[in-house]
């Protein structure tokens, strides 16, 4: 799908695509319920961090507007141009936890929530103290 609708297009048209993706539809498609534990981690003073299979351009805008952090996938940009194929491994499955491993030491942290809704986290989820499957599903 990158190779085929963005591969050659220029680095500054794709992250004005990716922006308004992200300012304008993300919390379109969010759940209520996302971003009323959003905000209940907030009041408990939590750091939260997006781990995310996604592209990092379509969700960083979204993040930074919400002060969350993230971890996402990598597209490779070159000279100035898409190449349409992926910088980093997708952050998927145990790739998540390798990502989130080389930014931050979890021993530092008390306690640790994350939330599960699709295979790709079943590893990440194990990190967790608590850990929450499927939790905004209705």
């Amino acid at each position: 799908m990158l190779s085929y609708f963005f591969k050659g297009m220029g680095e500054i048209q794709f992250k004005k695509v990716a922006q308004e993706y992200s300012i304008n539809h993300i919390n379109t498609i969010i759940k209520s319920k996302v971003i009323e534990r959003i905000i209940w981690h907030k009041e408990q003073g939590h750091m939260i961090v997006v781990v995310s299979a996604s592209i990092e351009c379509w969700l960083k805008p979204w993040c930074e507007q919400m002060d969350l952090g993230l971890i996402a996938t990598k597209l490779e940009i070159r000279n100035t141009t898409i190449m349409g194929k992926l910088l980093t491994k997708n952050c998927y499955g145990i790739e998540k936890v390798n990502r989130i491993n080389e930014i931050y030491t979890l021993a530092d942290y008390e306690y640790i929530y994350a939330y599960r809704d699709s295979r790709g986290d079943k590893e990440m989820l194990d990190l967790a103290n608590e850990k929450n499957y499927k939790f905004f599903s209705f």
